[in-house]
């Protein structure tokens, strides 16, 4: 592991350290890659039928995204770019503030008439995607469509996350990729513009003559990483388990919350229903 040690001497030394993520970092969540042996890319192209997807809400935060977030907090990571929609940077404590979700975020819906945002304590597209992003459900505050924000192929990325995403890029004397093919751009544009790149990835890429690299999973590599810097706290993290024991109070007040909403507005809608049916008019407050 002394490639490990060498890079976190220069973590250590970096003034604007960019962390970005890609489908490597969920794979021990159960979520599978693109171009890993098991990847879907790479099972279509042997034209063998893709797993299938797991359950989003199923899935927890990695022993890397955990590490990520420590290295944030720590002040030694500045900021961290993902292309990944599974939600689980926010979900190991991330600050959002400190994150750009290139390709958005599976919990998340905007409001497509007053433009308010939701994080959700579930997954947004469980029921499928559409081109026009309708979710089926309705604003909490003016009734309008709610839109799902996961970036389709050839649609546009989102402009704040891209606008960070880039400054933060210019600003980075160090990147570290985990977990990415290198291959999507523009996202795979932004971490060479550091002057030190760093891949930890199982697969080559197309940028690791110009980097150091790392081959081995994310976990692995991160737990090293954590010991040579000699930062603690994610000793006894046991995946699953730990992180539904620290969070089963908030996602249970989320999840009765979503569902006194829902009954609130079929109450009124039905109310709505019979009072037009007996041609009352009257002003209702969701």
């Amino acid at each position: 592991m002394e490639k490990v040690k060498e890079v976190a001497q220069i973590l250590s030394e970096a003034k604007h350290l960019v962390v970005y993520t890609g489908a490597g970092i969920s794979t021990s969540a159960s979520i599978p890659d693109y171009r890993g042996p098991q990847g879907l890319w790479t099972q279509m192209d042997q034209g063998v039928q893709a797993v299938a997807l797991k359950d989003l809400e199923k899935t927890l935060p990695t022993f890397a995204h955990r590490a990520v977030t420590l290295l944030v907090e720590e002040g030694i990571v500045k900021y961290v770019t993902s292309t990944n929609l599974d939600g689980l940077h926010i979900a190991s404590g991330l600050k959002e503030e400190k994150l750009a979700e290139l390709h958005g975020n599976a919990y998340k819906e905007s409001c497509e008439s007053c433009h308010t945002n939701f994080h959700r304590p579930f997954d947004c597209t469980k029921q499928g995607t559409r081109r026009d992003h309708i979710t089926g459900r309705k604003c909490d505050n003016c009734g309008g469509n709610l839109l799902d924000n996961i970036v389709n192929f050839g649609e546009q990325l989102p402009e704040d996350h891209l606008e960070n995403a880039e400054k933060n890029a210019k600003l980075s004397d160090v990147a570290l990729v985990l977990g990415s093919s290198m291959l999507v751009s523009p996202a795979c544009l932004l971490p060479p513009k550091a002057k030190t790149l760093i891949i930890v990835n199982l697969q080559s890429t197309p940028y690791d003559n110009k980097a150091i690299t790392v081959r081995g999973k994310t976990d692995n590599f991160m737990r090293h990483l954590l010991k040579y810097l000699r930062i603690e706290g994610l000793e006894f993290y046991g995946g699953r388990e730990d992180w539904e024991e620290e969070h089963k109070e908030g996602i249970a007040v989320a999840l009765q919350s979503q569902k006194e909403r829902e009954e609130k507005r079929t109450a009124i809608e039905e109310a709505k229903r019979r009072n037009r049916e007996n041609g009352v008019t009257v002003g209702y407050n969701i």
